[in-house]
């Protein structure tokens, strides 16, 4: 019992995880919810801080792959200090986010009107999103020349 506790921290993914390829995991259902952090998130499911768009990437990668879409939901998971009740502005690439959990209060935030994730492969080259292994992989799916 106490490996699954060690399984969910870094050190235990990297004991435990096992790689599974794009092309595999585009076989697999959309997902229904997606579970994130952040340094702080805004009233209006604005992340921001210093996560250096990760998140965002994964969301553009599932949903070229067609696993997340307008039903998914997601949810990120912050202190109450975290919470910025403002509204503050998106990037194109920025996943605002569906619900914002703290350990007080659950706030549903309506995204109803977010756009499909797709990856800016403009915005790529000269990021450490180029040397990602998943880059060649989906632009090897999606029929697109390497970067």
């Amino acid at each position: 019992a106490s490996d699954h506790r060690y399984a969910a921290t870094l050190d235990g993914f990297d004991r435990y995880a096992q790689h599974m390829p794009l092309a595999e995991l585009k076989r697999s259902r959309p997902f229904s919810l997606l579970v994130t952090g952040g340094s702080a998130v805004s009233s209006n499911g604005v992340r921001f801080g210093k996560g250096h768009g990760y998140f965002d990437f994964e969301w553009a990668v599932l949903s070229e792959l067609g696993l997340t879409d307008q039903f998914s939901v997601v949810a990120d998971v912050v202190h109450d200090c975290q919470f910025v009740n403002e509204v503050m502005p998106a990037e194109r690439h920025d996943v605002a986010v569906d619900w914002v959990v703290t350990p007080t209060r659950a706030m549903h935030i309506d995204q109803s009107k977010r756009p499909r994730g797709r990856v800016y492969w403009e915005m790529v080259p000269g990021t450490e999103f180029e040397r990602l292994g998943i880059v060649a992989e989906l632009r090897e799916i999606l029929g697109l020349v390497p970067l």
